[in-house]
């Protein structure tokens, strides 16, 4: 599922799904609303490299069978939440490094 460098000006939900393919929200977010990811089952890599989140980032009850970036700390161009990330009830490394 490919948003690579979308705006999600008024949010974003993804609450319930199973997704198969690589979910790519990287280079995008520039959120004045919430972004919800809520109870999920991501069967491949999602990506959140270097994305600018404005508003809040919630991800919880998630399945990351091949892991996310979402959590990546360190070198850039890492990811940017402006009012934080709530994150919990994940299973899944979501701190990949990978792009």
């Amino acid at each position: 599922m490919e948003s690579h460098a979308a705006y999600f000006i008024g949010g974003l939900n993804i609450i319930n799904l199973t997704i198969h393919s690589r979910f790519d929200l990287a280079e995008g977010g520039h959120n004045k609303r919430p972004i919800v990811i809520l109870k999920n089952v991501f069967h491949d890599f999602v990506s959140f490299m270097d994305g600018w989140f404005m508003d809040k980032v919630i991800v919880a009850c998630n399945d990351f069978n091949k892991g996310s970036n979402i959590l990546l700390e360190g070198d850039a161009p890492i990811q940017d939440y402006e009012k934080g990330i709530i994150a919990f009830d994940n299973k899944g490394d979501m701190k990949v490094p990978q792009w």
